[in-house]
């Protein structure tokens, strides 16, 4: 059976989720890039030999040597102001049969298979469609996004998204098509390497706040920077990391007092930490603070309740499905400073709480977040 996954090829979670289907004799699983670029590490180091034909597990491509093929399709698609991109993906689809194409995403993967849709008509395979964090919940606001984004639900097929909220949302905009299960879009949490981990430190003992540091139209770290600055000088024994911090946010932490007050490490975007480096972060954090104008899950956030690291989360996302607010988590307006800043003192103050929610959020986590079971669960999405 083939099946073509039309996403990202640098994204961890295109990665994350191509991944639970390595060595899975039933299908052979070809990956289209979206645009060209150098296929992120992990694709290529961990499990995914590009020359190897015997593996199940392809990436579409025009020449064998990445570098190569990334170099010429670029140019081709400057040159041609993206129509190669439509044509070899039209081609791709026309000379190779497919049972199902799958867009992980919506704004742009499922974007482009939509014009190929509209084209081939009853000849284009039956199509998934699977909601990446703020697809519907906050791009369908978007008066300009809004008709494709409508469009692309109603022709659907298969509908996928890792929040019940979203679910809700697709059948607003009338989507006819049927439910996938809805599970985190990356996979789930590897329960072995996270339980050995976040038993080595109690949460309480730890001194790390750490930070997701996304900053544009829809990340907003600096708000949560600006948040744990207010309070500084009450945090004097904490350590504060900034992981996949955008390229604004180290400039930004020059200007104000955090960075002359206490201990703070930056950890940019181009430093890609492995599933375990992050593991290890999170076990040593007390404090998680994920702050967006949207989102779905969050990674970041299932990942850090794993680890014991207690949650402070915009709640413009779906924590509010993992996570209790005010018994194991905090949920906060994103464009509220001084709630932020408040929320955190409590975490630092009350030890009860940390220790509480670290034990109720691996029980959530061990029945929800398996990647074991998620792994099994994803394996059914091509089975229909």
């Amino acid at each position: 059976m083939n099946i073509l996954v039309v996403g990202m090829l640098n994204s961890i979670h295109l990665v994350r989720w191509v991944k639970q289907f390595k060595n899975f004799n039933n299908i052979k699983l070809y990956i289209y890039p979206l645009e060209p670029v150098i296929p992120h590490k992990d694709l290529r180091k961990n499990f995914l030999n590009l020359v190897n034909k015997e593996k199940n597990i392809k990436i579409i491509k025009l020449f064998p040597n990445i570098e190569i093929n990334f170099f010429f399709s670029k140019i081709l698609n400057t040159l041609t102001l993206g129509v190669f991109n439509l044509l070899f993906l039209y081609l791709t689809i026309k000379f190779i049969k497919f049972k199902f194409v799958h867009s992980l995403e919506i704004s742009r993967s499922a974007n482009l298979c939509l014009i190929i849709k509209k084209f081939l008509g009853n000849d284009f395979p039956k199509w998934i469609v699977t909601n990446w964090g703020s697809d519907i919940f906050f791009f369908y606001k978007n008066k300009f996004l809004k008709n494709n984004i409508k469009e692309i639900i109603n022709l659907a097929d298969y509908y996928s998204a890792e929040c019940h909220r979203d679910y809700k949302l697709a059948k607003k905009i009338n989507f006819k098509g049927n439910f996938l299960p809805c599970i985190p879009n990356s996979g789930g949490i590897n329960l072995s390497l996270a339980n050995k981990l976040r038993l080595v430190e109690k949460p309480s003992r730890r001194r790390i706040i750490v930070i997701k540091g996304y900053q544009d139209e829809i990340g907003q770290a600096i708000n949560a920077i600006l948040a744990v600055d207010k309070i500084v000088d009450k945090i004097q024994d904490f350590k504060i990391i900034i992981f996949s911090a955008s390229p604004i946010i180290k400039d930004f932490c020059k200007k104000i007092r955090l960075s002359n007050k206490i201990q703070l490490e930056i950890i940019e975007t181009n430093t890609a930490l492995s599933q375990k480096e992050i593991y290890r972060l999170f076990s040593k954090s007390r404090i998680f603070i994920g702050i967006s104008k949207s989102d779905g899950i969050s990674t970041s956030m299932l990942e850090a309740i794993a680890l014991g690291a207690f949650p402070i989360q915009s709640n413009t996302s779906c924590g509010n499905e993992w996570i209790r607010n005010n018994i194991s988590g905090f949920l906060v307006p994103w464009d509220d400073i001084r709630i932020i800043s408040n929320k955190i003192l409590r975490a630092i103050n009350n030890n009860i709480l940390i220790e509480k929610s670290a034990k109720l959020n691996w029980i959530v986590i061990k029945k929800k977040g398996s990647d074991i079971n998620i792994k099994k669960i994803a394996h059914t999405f091509y089975q229909q």
